[in-house]
């Protein structure tokens, strides 16, 4: 059999070279086992200093090989490719890649490492995957600001989340996600800003309260009378059971008053996971999608729709 991967120790440098440009550096089950085996024989060897990843021919690597499934099924050749993964991640040694490449897909060069991808991306991708999966992945990173590197089997119908110690396969849903930016409101009448934290509060206690109705809640913005006049947002629940719940925070408001109900239990699980100090609400009509996302930040928009109650 002919080895598709070569290694080379020169002067503490260890080379390790593709070498199976007929199929483009394709990653055949057997260039990937060699590509490992070399990878952990240069880390154990005291003489090497740092490691070169390089390839013949005119494409370093075009990704899975698909005319080769691997030995084990695709879940198999994604761990095998999560294994190389790591090793070229966790290697106390530099490791670089030296690409002559006319597209650059395998491999990507940063500060650190290289970090190896299963196939090319050359185009953004739309995936459907279970709220279950996400969840688990959750639950796993905690509260550890943790890298996670994302592996997409061929066919797009499994994904693969690699994390310290712990891999999470799933199958990925056939078909389109409903085109949420529809509902999200272009613009926006009145802004509101509260602190994170007491905004939560007065919704939990406001949910004890509101458990008889379906987790109902108002709440109430109110402008302040000047500029030097804080708004103020009260949020207030009944039951017939337990009496009647309001709690009142300062906010910056800008805008004409509204009151809005909601359902309690959606605002306390996404002010529960917001680490910012401030969280800001723009409203439109009291029947209008709301949005709520952190201060400052334009990559996290929650949009939660009003409930609709009798006055």
């Amino acid at each position: 059999m002919t080895e598709l991967v070569h290694l080379d120790v020169a002067d503490g440098i260890a080379t390790v070279t593709l070498d199976s440009p007929a199929k483009r550096n394709a990653l055949s089950s057997q260039l990937v086992g060699e590509l490992a085996a070399h990878l952990r024989t240069a880390a154990g060897d005291d003489s090497v200093r740092a490691v070169v990843l390089t390839h013949t021919g005119r494409v370093f690597c075009s990704g899975a090989d698909l005319a080769d499934p691997a030995p084990g099924g695709p879940r198999e050749g994604m761990r095998r490719m999560v294994a190389v993964l790591r090793t070229v991640l966790t290697m106390a040694k530099p490791v670089v890649a030296r690409v002559d490449d006319e597209a650059r897909t395998a491999f990507e060069r940063d500060e650190e490492s290289c970090g190896l991808l299963v196939g090319p991306v050359e185009e953004p991708l739309a995936l459907v995957i279970p709220a279950r999966t996400l969840a688990e992945v959750m639950r796993v990173i905690g509260n550890d600001d943790t890298m996670v590197y994302i592996s997409i089997a061929p066919g797009r119908s499994q994904i693969m989340f690699h994390l310290n110690q712990v891999d999470i396969n799933s199958q990925l849903i056939d078909g389109t996600f409903p085109p949420i930016e529809q509902i999200i409101p272009k613009s926006h009448k009145t802004t509101t800003i509260l602190h994170t934290q007491e905004f939560l509060r007065a919704c939990k206690r406001a949910e004890i309260f509101a458990r008889d109705v379906n987790g109902t809640t108002r709440v109430k913005i109110t402008p302040g009378e000047s500029s030097l006049v804080p708004g103020t947002v009260s949020i207030s629940a009944q039951s017939q059971e337990r009496g009647d719940n309001e709690g009142r925070i300062d906010a910056t408001v800008s805008g004409p008053g509204i009151e809005v109900a909601f359902n309690v239990r959606y605002l306390i699980d996404v002010l529960s996971v917001i680490k910012e100090e401030q969280v800001v609400l723009e409203t439109n009509e009291a029947n209008s999608p709301v949005v709520l996302r952190p201060v400052n930040r334009d990559d996290f928009t929650h949009v939660i729709m009003p409930m609709s109650v009798n006055r």
